[in-house]
């Protein structure tokens, strides 16, 4: 029997506001995690799930307030005492962390600190606990590294985070994390915005990795797929209350609590049914003949020739369809869509939208035509303005194309608002006041504010948790239906691509190794690399069943 490594009960959490009140967090948390265990908290963004983990770890705002029965850690596995995390110094913590517990942050780019060697970041957490003396904890870090399947690892150490991509990073994340040996490794989020083969491969590492060390693994994911398939236990949270736990199968195939069971329905999964039925579409809008992009690559700061981004890429779009491009990271198909949207220029090649090739369009000609095609980013948070309104930001755009009178504005941005499913009073509100997936809806407003014909979504929802991502999806089909937009859907979550796009490009290295129906794609795939990335995606086999009791079906 496995003795309890962490054992948390009745920890509340709240933060106080500017205005003197407090908004509840946590309230009434008990939470187990046993020596060897696998244990994920899932839930929706604002659930409170990396309150809880960063409250373990005493790493809240200074405006938290915490309260708890116990929060008690084993640090020894040779001896059963244990530790009050709530009583201890500031002092006594700071020994626990890196060395007894180990932190994978969420964002690896925010995370990493960019003017440090890599290697250095991994050989302090074993200075600062005197494990190892300089020049042992520079070993160790090559070791360390190598360990987590860096390649090169003694030249990886000498260089930077931009350096590296960003699977590479996450792992540098993971290394840090265990590079004392802890006896707890708590990870937020660790492959929310990674590819689905670069995710198996960090997600086996991490397993792996935890095993090797004899380490518990406590998992914040909103990632439901994931969770069932790693997980040795699931842990439910709403609104800042646990509200189901147990194993991860049961959950999953027979959740008992009405909140699990909807988090279940919504999640997208291969098996599970598309959000419409599919859409054939018009004549083609959208025409990429040929494309060819390259870069000057660089190695260790100095020039080490050229790399050919995209090569020889061809695609076509039809008026009122979603074509989604599918790939890992580097697969070109962000490059793809900036040479769509002519934010690069491609060395060969033709691009054509309605009819102009936009690849021979100069000064207003173009700017014209780019009214006619506009971007949905990836994270909001950071496309946004942080300064201005809601409302100023979505009417950027018009200002920008001289669109309406300063009445007429704000009236298209009120309604546009409306058209996104936003109350009235987000317009005066900042970006920061808003939930992840109210930001991606202003995003899509300010899309859609000078009237396009055509979007372009780069991973919209990949930072969103799956009940907030079916709700996006959804606005973003009816959308579609009401003013008749042509998507180019850009994607990691082949899951989400299948319950979304009409058709489907997979790219590898620069170029379409498979393109057609997505359904056929998807489930037949016949390249060998699509079915490499297929096989990445988690299908547990409880969740698989769950989900298609209860899930969508076609329509």
């Amino acid at each position: 029997m496995s003795r309890t490594l962490l054992s948390v009960r009745g920890l509340e959490v709240g933060y106080e506001l500017a205005d003197g009140g407090t908004v509840e967090a946590l309230r009434g948390v008990d939470l187990d995690v046993l020596e060897g265990e696998i244990v994920a908290v899932v839930g929706e963004s604002g659930s409170g799930k990396s309150t809880l983990a960063r409250a373990v770890l005493r790493m809240l705002s200074d405006n938290a307030s915490v309260t708890a029965h116990s929060m008690a850690f084993t640090p020894n596995a040779e001896n059963a005492e244990s530790v009050e995390l709530t009583e201890i110094e500031e002092g006594e913590l700071r020994a626990l962390r890196g060395r007894d517990i180990g932190w994978v942050p969420q964002d690896p780019g925010v995370s990493l600190d960019p003017v440090r060697r890599i290697g250095d970041q991994i050989a302090e957490v074993l200075t600062v606990h005197r494990l190892a003396d300089r020049r042992g904890a520079r070993r160790r870090a090559v070791e360390v590294l190598e360990s987590v399947g860096i390649d090169n690892p003694g030249e990886r150490a000498r260089q930077y985070p931009h350096q590296l991509s960003g699977g590479q990073r996450q792992r540098v994340l993971i290394g840090i994390a265990v590079a004392a040996r802890p006896r707890l490794i708590i990870a937020d989020e660790p492959t929310s915005a990674l590819d689905v083969t670069t995710q198996r491969t960090i997600m086996d590492l991490l397993v792996s990795v935890a095993a090797r060390e004899g380490s518990s693994v406590l998992l914040i994911t909103h990632d439901l797929a994931l969770a069932a398939e790693r997980a040795d236990r699931v842990v439910v949270v709403q609104h800042g209350e646990i509200v189901e736990t147990g194993p991860a199968a049961r959950v999953f195939d027979a959740p008992r609590h009405a909140y699990t069971a909807e988090l279940v329905r919504v999640a997208p999964t291969l098996e599970g049914g598309r959000l419409r039925a599919v859409n054939a579409g018009g004549e083609p809008v959208v025409r990429a003949g040929h494309l060819v992009k390259t870069f000057a690559s660089r190695r260790l700061g100095r020039r080490a020739g050229t790399r050919r981004a995209v090569d020889d890429v061809s695609l076509s779009v039809a008026r009122g369809t979603t074509l989604g491009i599918v790939g890992e990271s580097g697969s070109g198909k962000s490059t793809t869509a900036r040479m769509l949207l002519r934010l690069e220029r491609p060395d060969s090649g033709s691009v054509e939208l309605a009819g102009h090739d936009v690849t021979r369009l100069r000064g207003e000609e173009l700017r014209q035509v780019r009214r006619r095609i506009q971007l949905v980013q990836q994270d909001p948070y950071s496309s946004l303005d942080p300064r201005r309104t809601v409302g100023d930001n979505i009417a950027t755009s018009l200002e920008a194309f001289g669109i309406g009178t300063p009445a007429e504005r704000r009236a298209r941005v009120a309604g546009l608002i409306a058209d996104v499913a936003l109350p009235v009073d987000v317009i005066d509100r900042r970006p920061r006041e808003l939930s992840g997936g109210q930001r991606q809806r202003v995003a899509i407003a300010r899309a859609l504010a000078v009237g396009p014909e055509i979007v372009v979504l780069d991973e919209p929802v990949s930072a969103l948790d799956v009940s907030v991502q079916d709700q996006v999806l959804r606005l973003l089909l009816r959308l579609q239906e009401e003013h008749d937009l042509t998507y180019l859907f850009i994607s990691h979550n082949l899951a989400v691509v299948r319950r979304f796009c009409d058709e489907v490009v997979v790219m590898r290295a620069g170029r379409v190794v498979e393109a057609g129906p997505a359904d056929t794609i998807l489930e037949r795939a016949r390249h060998p690399y699509t079915r490499a990335l297929v096989s990445a995606v988690p299908r547990p086999r409880g969740f698989v069943r769950s989900l298609s009791a209860g899930g969508d079906t076609p329509r």
